[in-house]
């Protein structure tokens, strides 16, 4: 079977699309990834990437890139397109009226998402999140199946479509890599992921202020809005605070196993309480203590996994409580990384959901 994914803003590099999707279909079918970004074609990890070229505007991003996804996509006579974008609706419906097989994998809830789209004001988002709402309630119905990142997500659809699976971002965990105990860590607390108001890299920098003289907060990950990167930056955080800016995903796992603890410092706003962030899975499976907004879903997994301490993300008295005292008691910090690391090998590792992908990209191959 020919299984083509389509993007038009995320990275050819993409965690869940490219190196999980992908790559871990590439072993049982033939597998191609149409992306927009302007770097050309390529052929990596047996994935044949091909390159639409960049978009130069809005409007040609919305128009003019789409289009040639959409030809692109059509010559190649794929057996399944599984597309992730919501701005993708249109070319998957298009695909669907080319009688193709066609997947939308949502990754966020999109109305929710919106409403908290800054550059517009309140009335303009509801609109607009309003009117994408009911594009998605029609358009989801002609869909050969829908895929939800998340449990909420899946089940919003589940009115929709008749063929919705759940299919969890959970990392690629290499079993065979050893927990590294406290006493081997460094003097040093991560961030890893993007960088923003509502993920909390305010309060990030500023609970740095009462760490100890001998540790350091290394923060990786990139800026969204220039604006707020020299807000950060104007911040007093002195040395106690290192931005790493991108980095692989190899010298991630470095930063990590190198810390005593991962912040995941989400703000309350209904797309991120709702969410399943994987930087949590990834300091899991880094053997490293959670310190994570006290979010209902987000509870739930580091209370069953005994991995981490839960904070009031606005608060960043409670985000420095957190970090002295996993700080001040090594043991405790190291029982908590030891059950994390533990929990989520057996509970959250990607090959089961992968085993649900293959299962529903098979299912088509009778059609």
């Amino acid at each position: 079977m020919n299984i083509t994914h389509l993007t038009s803003v995320h990275p050819r590099n993409d965690t869940r699309i490219f190196y999980k999707m992908c790559i871990s279909s590439s072993n049982d079918f033939n597998v191609t990834l149409i992306v927009a970004d302007g770097l050309g074609d390529t052929y990596k990890s047996q994935v044949t990437i091909i390159d639409v070229g960049k978009a130069s505007s809005i409007l040609s991003r919305f128009v003019y890139i789409q289009y040639r996804l959409f030809r692109r996509a059509l010559s190649l006579n794929s057996d399944i397109y599984h597309f992730h974008d919501p701005e993708l609706i249109f070319v998957g419906l298009l695909l669907r009226l080319a009688k193709k097989i066609v997947i939308f994998d949502s990754h966020e809830d999109v109305p929710k998402q919106i409403l908290f789209k800054n550059y517009f004001n309140l009335p303009i988002r509801k609109l607009i999140s309003f009117f994408y709402s009911f594009i998605e309630k029609i358009s989801c119905r002609f869909f050969s199946s829908i895929i939800g990142a998340t449990p909420l997500i899946a089940n919003k659809f589940s009115s929709i479509n008749a063929n919705v699976i759940c299919i969890r971002n959970y990392p690629i965990i290499d079993m065979s890599l050893d927990f590294v105990d406290y006493k081997s860590k460094g003097f040093n607390i991560c961030y890893v992921g993007a960088l923003g108001k509502i993920r909390g890299t305010e309060e990030i920098v500023r609970s740095s202020e009462f760490l100890p003289n001998d540790f350091t907060i290394k923060i990786a990950g990139l800026f969204k809005n220039c604006s707020y990167e020299e807000y950060i930056h104007s911040l007093n955080y002195s040395n106690r605070v290192e931005f790493l800016g991108y980095i692989n995903r190899e010298e991630v796992y470095k930063v990590m196993t190198n810390s005593i603890a991962g912040l995941l410092i989400l703000h309350p706003i209904p797309n991120y309480i709702d969410s399943l962030p994987v930087k949590l899975f990834e300091y899991m499976s880094a053997g490293i203590p959670v310190i994570s907004s006290d979010f209902p879903i987000l509870r739930e997994i580091i209370t069953n996994a005994d991995c981490g301490i839960l904070i009031d993300p606005l608060d960043v008295n409670s985000i420095s409580n957190a970090i002295s005292f996993l700080i001040n008691n090594p043991k405790e910090a190291s029982r908590l990384g030891k059950n994390g690391f533990d929990y989520s090998r057996a509970h959250f590792s990607w090959e089961n959901e992968y085993s649900s992908l293959n299962q529903l990209y098979k299912s088509y191959s009778k059609q």
